[in-house]
């Protein structure tokens, strides 16, 4: 039997981006919360696993090891969530809805300075990740967070931080991970990425500086590349060290013989 697919679940593309990501569950979770349905306990089960579901798509590093083996653990209680909620609708409206629900909520703002707390006051990236974000958004995080800061709800180390950051626009997060997606079609193997030593690429770059004004360019825009693509295979080997550690402290489960 074919794993089930997580994405179908949560009724979303799988080239979706966080904030997307984020509404289509929200929307999801309100139609088929386990409260409209008293005494269900099948309802419960399926919206664990609906919650399950969306907490691998929404973690970078998880997301990436299920992209590449397609398999989850507990995949008969997704299977059975998916058969439940695959004949229920999730139109535009009831994204809109939860939105509108969303913006200006308690849970925003948690979601705002839980945001900061996790990237240590860097809120550059924010609007990717918070639901409904416009670029007109971002100075009204920024108050969040200073409102937060002055009552002490994050630490105070990341003040600075958090005023020295550039909120990227929506345009330039969108332009940025096109790059990114790109420099990632041109790698052959997902399992490893082959990058030139500091050394080489800093000669690369002494060569691309003698070179004509666009090779400039050319090679400015490789360097970036290469630098973020290093830092996220970093951030994700730190993970994948972690979650392999905390597997290793659970107590394993006894699997059952059919």
């Amino acid at each position: 039997m074919a794993s089930t697919d997580l994405y179908a679940l949560l009724k979303v593309d799988k080239d979706v981006q966080p904030p997307q990501l984020k509404k289509a569950y929200y929307a999801l979770a309100r139609k088929v919360h386990p409260d409209k349905r008293p005494g269900d306990e099948q309802a419960k089960a399926d919206f664990l696993a609906l919650k399950k579901a969306y907490d691998i798509l929404c973690d970078p590093v998880r997301r990436r090891r299920y992209d590449r083996t397609g398999s989850v653990e507990d995949d008969a209680d997704f299977a059975a969530a998916y058969e439940h909620y695959r004949g229920i609708p999730v139109s535009e409206e009831d994204i809109r809805a939860t939105e509108a629900e969303y913006r200006h909520s308690d849970e925003e703002r948690t979601d705002v300075v839980e945001y900061a707390r996790k990237h240590s006051g860097d809120v550059a990236r924010i609007l990717e990740s918070i639901i409904g974000s416009t670029d007109d958004d971002a100075e009204r995080y920024r108050t969040i967070l200073e409102d937060a800061l002055r009552a002490g709800d994050l630490p105070k180390k990341h003040k600075k931080p958090i005023a020295k950051a550039t909120i990227l626009t929506l345009a330039e997060l969108e332009a940025d991970a096109e790059e990114m997606s790109s420099s990632e079609e041109d790698d052959d193997d997902d399992e490893k990425v082959d990058l030139a030593p500091p050394a080489e690429v800093a000669t690369a770059r002494a060569a691309a500086a003698s070179d004509e004004p666009s090779s400039d360019l050319l090679a400015m825009f490789a360097s970036r590349r290469a630098e973020r693509q290093q830092g996220f295979d970093a951030f994700a080997a730190k993970w994948e060290r972690i979650s392999a550690e905390e597997e290793a402290a659970a107590p394993k489960k006894k699997s059952k013989k059919r």
